[in-house]
């Protein structure tokens, strides 16, 4: 009677391996049987999914090759480009602050323009009070900006 040697595959159904490793029903038997060796990429992705490591349902359509991943879209992601993202998350964070105490500025100047229009009409009427013979022109407000 011939020995058989246990493989990786062993105890796992035949549906399970082709599914994990992205290949047919009849290449997983064959694997599964001893028929053929597997590749290297085989062996790792039955391996990552055996240990959970591989990417789940969540990951469908993103595609890891070689030390890129592309997403859906076809975009690349490098490994640079993950590791920059606490460094861009902090970046977005310090903007965000920058772009608050802009607003806030704006504001204050927004304030201070609406006081000088309220004191340049009160001016001008008090003008027109005490000097009826003396019309004031609003082109002075007029040169200044409108309030939004």
């Amino acid at each position: 009677m011939k020995k058989k040697h246990l493989n990786a595959f062993y105890g796992y159904p035949i549906e399970k391996i082709a599914t994990w490793c992205g290949i047919g029903k009849s290449q997983a038997y064959k694997l599964k049987k001893g028929y053929v060796e597997p590749s290297k990429r085989v062996l790792e992705l039955f391996e990552q999914h055996r240990k959970q490591q591989a990417p789940g349902s969540t990951w469908e359509g993103w595609r890891f090759v070689a030390n890129s991943i592309y997403t859906p879209e076809n975009k690349e992601i490098t490994q640079g480009d993950i590791r920059a993202l606490p460094y861009l998350k902090q970046l977005n964070q310090e903007l965000l602050r920058a772009k608050e105490g802009l607003q806030n500025e704006v504001n204050t100047l927004k304030r201070v323009i609406a006081d000088i229009r309220t004191s340049a009409r009160l001016h001008r009427r008090q003008l027109e009070k005490c000097r009826p013979d003396v019309r004031v022109s609003r082109t002075a407000e007029a040169h200044l900006p409108n309030e939004r």
